[in-house]
């Protein structure tokens, strides 16, 4: 599934029995393009003060780096789920990774974490705007890879 918002958001959504995962992509606000260090700190203060992501619990984080790039991870245990999110920027885009997993689920949390805080930016100037997210790992192969120059 692919949805558009009126502020030119997208968000992918796979579902399955035991977990949801998404990558949502949202144009940088015009007043971080020129204060990019405020980007991370916005993110992690919205999914702490949105409850239906926190849901008042505890949040793990953590600064993860992937080819170059840093990245915020985050890690909620809610009473029924848990949500594992990485959070990535370029200077056109905010990009979250999530995968939503019911506290039942046989799915490993090492491997879920994994899949999540991986980010291949395809170190090469010609794809600099294309973003991968995710090992692909469970994921429709149209999803693995997002094209944001042809995403509208």
């Amino acid at each position: 599934m692919i949805r558009e918002d009126k502020n030119d958001s997208f968000m992918y959504v796979y579902d399955s029995d035991q977990y949801r995962e998404g990558i949502m992509v949202m144009p940088v606000e015009a007043e971080d393009i020129q204060h990019p260090e405020k980007i991370f700190p916005k993110a992690v203060r919205s999914i702490i003060l949105t409850d239906k992501y926190s849901m008042h619990q505890p949040i793990q984080f953590a600064t993860v780096w992937n080819d170059a790039m840093s990245s915020v991870y985050m890690q909620i245990k809610r009473p029924k789920t848990t949500i594992y999110m990485l959070i990535s920027h370029d200077k056109q885009y905010v990009y979250n990774h999530f995968i939503m997993t019911y506290n039942t689920s046989s799915l490993v949390e090492k491997d879920l974490r994994d899949i999540v805080q991986y980010v291949d930016t395809n170190n090469n100037k010609d794809y600099y705007n294309t973003f991968q997210s995710g090992l692909g790992a469970k994921m429709p192969k149209d999803m693995a890879t997002v094209d944001i120059k042809n995403t509208k």
